[in-house]
């Protein structure tokens, strides 16, 4: 949690390993904390900070400039939608989740969700910022609540060693997820927001590290991961009828851009872990950063599609974050020594 291990560099989902209880306090609102809330940024940035120990926001624009404090305890965890953000407190004793909130995208007005004893590794925010999903791995639960904490939804409880893969579809009424039906293989399921719909896309899915799924922005198709071998995890996608399974090529965290035309993954070949982007139907492959000796995973496109966040990191160094611009064919570095980045 926060810190960075020989698999890979995880962004913010770092943050939500080895959870064990919220502690929900009596206080339902709470200031800036010695941030400096500002409009005009491109990236949110955390870093953890060793005396006092503890994580704090930062934010920067795109060239790298106007880097600033944005909350010096909280931990922006969601991307802006609809000019809001979900952040979190963690315990730094017992390194886990310790209060939810949200905000408004600029810092503003922060508040506590009420999310009463419900346990938290991960959470994600709903397009419509109304509802946002959260994940226990200790209960193996995937849940479903109003930011104001009413409306919770239990939707599975068999999501046993995949806290950290449930996603909104972009239209906001699907989530996917992975399950595990008792004495049945880890399957590839959509569900309602209500839960009153399920469906099997794809069953008999090997988790592997760096495991992500990803919606199409049409929302007709999923791209996933499935492990074939060590070392060796493959990239699919699938129709939401469960038809056409596809197999694109090797890697892990694929991402599918905002056009939908092309996808981003990260690629272990031997040691050396790159970023790829191809073609949504697997072709047109390209190594776009190509560093042998470095660790480089995370990939994020912009909101525009022209750009993808990643990270890099050495064995000796803490990581640092680039930005790689589809029109150029070039990268810049963002900011070094941080444990994670978000686009805003």
């Amino acid at each position: 949690m926060g810190n960075l291990n020989n698999r890979k560099v995880k962004n913010l989902l770092i943050l939500f390993t080895l959870i064990f209880i919220i502690s929900c306090g009596n206080d339902t609102v709470v200031n800036n904390n010695g941030g400096n809330p500002t409009a005009d940024f491109d990236i949110y940035l955390y870093k953890q900070k060793e005396h006092p120990l503890k994580y704090s926001t930062y934010t920067i624009k795109l060239d790298g400039t106007g880097y600033k404090l944005f909350n010096d305890s909280l931990i922006v965890s969601s991307r802006s939608k609809q000019n809001r953000i979900l952040l979190c407190k963690i315990d730094t004793n017992m390194m886990a989740i310790s209060a939810i909130y949200y905000a408004e995208t600029n810092g503003t007005n922060i508040t506590k969700i009420p999310t009463g004893n419900y346990e938290t590794d991960y959470f994600d925010l709903s397009p419509d910022a109304e509802k946002f999903l959260f994940t226990s791995g200790y209960n193996a639960t995937l849940s479903i609540m109003n930011i104001n904490g009413s409306g919770y939804v239990l939707l599975s409880d068999r999501i046993m060693n995949a806290a950290y893969i449930p996603k909104f579809s972009p239209s906001g009424d699907l989530i996917a997820y992975l399950e595990t039906p008792q004495g049945l293989t880890t399957g590839l399921y959509i569900t309602n927001i209500s839960g009153t719909y399920k469906k099997l896309l794809k069953d008999s899915i090997n988790i592997s590290e760096g495991f992500n799924l990803d919606w199409s922005p049409d929302c007709k198709k999923i791209v996933f991961q499935s492990k074939v071998a060590a070392f060796d995890s493959r990239i699919y996608v699938v129709d939401t009828s469960g038809n056409n399974l596809t197999e694109l090529t090797g890697g892990f965290e694929a991402a599918w851009s905002p056009s939908g035309n092309k996808i981003c993954f990260a690629r272990q070949v031997l040691n050396v872990h790159d970023i790829y982007t191809m073609n949504s139907n697997g072709t047109d492959i390209t190594n776009i950063t190509n560093t042998p000796s470095l660790y480089e995973g995370n990939p994020l496109w912009s909101s525009d599609g022209t750009k993808i966040l990643y990270s890099s990191q050495d064995l000796y160094h803490p990581s640092y974050y680039s930005v790689y611009d589809m029109n150029t064919n070039s990268s810049r570095i963002i900011a070094d020594s941080v444990n994670g980045a978000i686009w805003k």
